[in-house]
């Protein structure tokens, strides 16, 4: 039997950005940017599981 553990994650302060505007900056897809903005905020976040 697996269980799973849910957490409700808050953030300090509200964050605005212009996702395709920082994509294309960044020469990437909207999906990749999100990819790698999750992928740094779990690395970071040391309750995430």
């Amino acid at each position: 039997m697996r269980t799973t553990k849910e957490e409700k994650i808050t953030f300090r302060e509200p964050i605005n950005i212009d996702v395709a505007a920082e994509a294309r900056k960044r020469g990437v897809t909207k999906a990749t940017l999100a990819r790698n903005a999750l992928l740094h905020f779990l690395a970071n976040n040391q309750t995430a599981v």
